[in-house]
């Protein structure tokens, strides 16, 4: 887990079995099983002032971008700091026999789409 000082961070993710807390921390490591076509609870804590984007970027496919149906979720366009809770779809067609990537992505004054993911 890599940290820093941030005042403005993603601050907690509960996914599953997936329990990353720590402010400005990025967990390279995590892993947890999912289910395609099941529906997943996720919850969100986040630090700041001022209003941002939250969304979730799934590479359910493993295709290396976040570009594809199903693999992005909006949680809230310009929503102040807190926790939230959300729902993550796996989609039938989901990978699972392999790792997939995830992106949480707690942007300042931006309308978050599924391109903003930066692959």
């Amino acid at each position: 887990m890599n940290c820093a000082s941030f005042t403005e961070a993603i601050t907690s993710v509960i996914y599953r079995t997936i329990n990353s807390s720590g402010t400005g921390c990025t967990e390279t490591g995590a892993s947890t099983f999912v289910t395609p076509g099941h529906t997943n609870a996720i919850t969100i804590s986040t630090a700041g002032s001022g209003t941002y984007d939250l969304s979730i970027h799934i590479d359910w496919n493993a295709d290396g971008d976040f570009a594809d149906a199903g693999e992005f979720t909006l949680v809230g366009n310009d929503v102040n700091p807190g926790t939230f809770n959300s729902s993550v779809v796996v989609p039938a067609g989901a990978i699972c026999d392999a790792a997939v990537r995830m992106r949480i992505i707690w942007n300042y004054s931006a309308n978050t789409t599924q391109a903003t993911a930066c692959a």
